[in-house]
């Protein structure tokens, strides 16, 4: 299970591997170069690799299909950037997808039975998710994204890894 409040948080894990990928081919990929290939100010990209902000789900995305990665790759600490050529990763889908085939398995088919799954391991200073939270996440049409600290919560209270959540068909 992961301790957000250490190293292997998701956003500690990604900023991690995209220094690493920097460190070893700053000719082909720096910040100046990812910022511009997947539209986000520097200071906004900076702003990740400092920890001071985060980036979402959509954007993650962007940034492995540029690598040409899965998106779960860049969320797990021990696993290896591939260049397989992907390039259209949709890890929000895979998210839904997930959380749906957990809920089936665990028996939980209430909104109610759902969000104590998803708010288990609630500690103080933890997003509690609420049921029009968790609702907006599963909507099939302008669904609500949730942050890499919500995603490392719900993870946490579901007893896996973030970057499950967010392998396509994992289940």
């Amino acid at each position: 299970m992961i301790d957000n409040l250490n190293n292997s948080s998701s956003l500690n894990i990604l900023v991690s591997k995209l220094n690493k990928l920097m460190l070893c081919s700053p000719d082909v990929l720096n910040y100046e170069t990812l910022a511009s290939e997947i539209s986000v100010n520097l200071s906004t990209l900076k702003g990740w690799m400092c920890r001071k902000r985060s980036p979402s789900l959509k954007t993650i995305d962007k940034i492995a299909n540029r690598l040409g990665c899965h998106t779960f790759q860049l969320l797990k600490s021990d696993g290896q950037l591939e260049n397989n050529g992907v390039s259209a990763n949709d890890s929000v889908t895979a998210f839904v997808q997930n959380l749906q085939v957990i809920f089936n398995k665990k028996r939980k088919f209430n909104l109610i039975e759902k969000c104590d799954l998803v708010n288990s391991d609630y500690k103080p200073g933890d997003i509690y998710i609420t049921e029009t939270m968790l609702t907006s996440y599963l909507r099939k049409n302008s669904r609500r994204i949730p942050p890499l600290k919500t995603l490392d919560y719900i993870s946490r209270s579901l007893n896996i890894e973030s970057y499950e959540l967010l392998m396509p068909k994992i289940y």
